[in-house]
């Protein structure tokens, strides 16, 4: 039957029973007297969703969560410690300068959702579309360090498959190929809300942020397309490192780690 209609979403529930001859009138009354109340909690329901899948689209499906739970303000952080994932376009600059606008929104959304769909189907978070570069994080659970890790690397090495795939279709169509660099790195980070009252982000900030972003630097210089840092090398079997490298505004030289 239908529900009282209390705003523009009219909302119809069905109910059985195993009762023989089916409901009893009492039980008819009761249901009729509880439309009402029952109309109101699924309004709740359907409202939270209309409000949730967006933000889960925008920010994410734990971010989302997190601010529909009231966590709103400037500086509502924690710290957490996670596997970080940065990833970049190679020659993007050229790219863009040599594509229409159209078509490179196009090339780069399909180039998005193909690292995406591994990053999520391993438990990680993408926090940021930073013009050609990826920010994500999957954050340290009930696993350890180790699983998230392990999570991580999968995800890269899925990536990369998928991009391999991505290519082939785009050489059979004359297109030139697309090229990323990703790093992953360990360790602790502020997570929550950074900026001012009137516009919020929901990110990760830290020294562990800005040294994955560093080390993804260096897939240029080093012609490698996935590198782990010291850190995270330790917790992953089977790597190898290709040196140690100065990193820009960090004081220690970092070993720079390839899946062996």
């Amino acid at each position: 039957f239908a529900l009282p209609k209390l705003s523009e979403f009219a909302h119809r529930v069905s109910l059985a029973t195993r009762r023989a001859g089916g409901f009893s009138e009492e039980q008819l009354d009761v249901l009729r007297s509880s439309a009402k109340p029952l109309a109101a909690a699924m309004e709740i329901q359907v409202n939270r969703l209309i409000t949730e899948n967006p933000l889960a689209v925008y920010l994410g499906l734990h971010p989302a969560q997190r601010v529909l739970a009231g966590a709103i303000k400037p500086g509502d952080v924690e710290r957490i410690l996670s596997a970080i994932w940065f990833s970049d376009l190679r020659g993007y600059t050229d790219l863009s300068q040599a594509t229409e606008p159209g078509k490179l929104i196009e090339w780069l959304n399909g180039y998005f959702d193909t690292i995406s769909t591994p990053i999520i189907n391993h438990g990680g978070e993408i926090l940021k579309y930073m013009g050609d570069a990826v920010l994500a994080i999957f954050p340290v659970a009930d696993g350890g360090a180790s699983e998230a890790a392990k999570q991580a690397l999968a995800a890269a090495q899925a990536a990369k498959s998928a991009l391999a795939e991505m290519n082939e279709r785009r050489q059979s169509e004359s297109l030139p190929p697309m090229r990323h660099g990703i790093a992953l790195h360990i360790g602790e980070v502020e997570y929550g809300n950074v900026g001012a009252n009137r516009r919020l982000d929901f990110t990760v900030i830290g020294p562990a942020v800005n040294k994955a972003s560093r080390i993804e630097g260096l897939c240029k210089t080093t012609g490698r397309d996935l590198l782990l840092s010291a850190d995270f090398a330790q917790l992953i079997a089977g790597t190898k490192s290709i040196g140690e490298f100065s990193l820009k505004g960090i004081d220690q030289p970092e070993q720079v780690f390839i899946p062996d």
